[in-house]
């Protein structure tokens, strides 16, 4: 950024810091709708808590909106604006070369499998099969989640090759305009039907 005094990686960084600030605001009112609807914050007990339609209907709801704050975190395109080639070159990156590139390319793709793994549990039941088939063979668990995660990572990488991607200033209004009213309403609706249909 600022230490490397050339123009891009400035530019890139302050970015990046905006974006990040920005989409982690929805994205933590999404979480704590979740957490509201549950109950519970630990993986497991979302995972192994039988659920009525209608808090199916509600984590669904939520999941478009989730996925776009996620592709907005990992920095991954149409949000990768800190980095964009045709106009920054490679943003915050363009001073680094060889294995420090390499790691901030690995990180990024580290981002999108955790990230990957824990919109699997949060929304598709983590390691276990529908309707509890198989509930009971222990061994299958993982090999479920790395296929839910599999299918995430081919959505992260048909968003990039289908999508254009949009000016910053596009970006900054999209997610305050819109994103942050829909995360406040929809955590205001999840409080009230938990209050009423629990």
């Amino acid at each position: 950024g600022w230490s490397s005094n050339n123009n891009y990686s400035l530019l890139g960084a302050l970015r990046s810091a905006a974006q990040m600030i920005s989409y982690e605001l929805p994205l933590g009112l999404f979480l704590v709708s979740i957490l509201i609807l549950s109950g519970s914050f630990s993986l497991v007990t979302l995972v192994e808590t039988a659920r009525p339609w209608w808090e199916w209907l509600l984590l669904w709801g939520i999941f478009p909106f989730f996925f776009i704050c996620i592709l907005a975190e990992t920095s991954r395109s149409p949000f990768d604006l800190p980095e964009t080639e045709n106009e920054l070159v490679a943003g915050f990156q363009t001073e680094y070369g060889g294995m420090k590139f390499a790691t901030f390319m690995m990180v990024e793709y580290i981002n999108m499998i955790t990230t990957s793994a824990i919109m699997a549990t949060l929304f598709f039941g983590g390691y276990r099969l529908p309707f509890g088939i198989l509930s009971n063979v222990l061994w299958i668990g993982p090999f479920v989640l790395a296929f839910k995660v599999i299918i995430l990572l081919f959505l992260f990488i048909w968003v990039r090759a289908s999508i254009g991607r949009p000016r910053y200033d596009q970006l900054m209004k999209f997610t305050w305009k819109f994103l942050l009213p829909v995360s406040i309403g929809y955590m205001m609706l999840t409080a009230l039907l938990v209050v009423f249909l629990k």
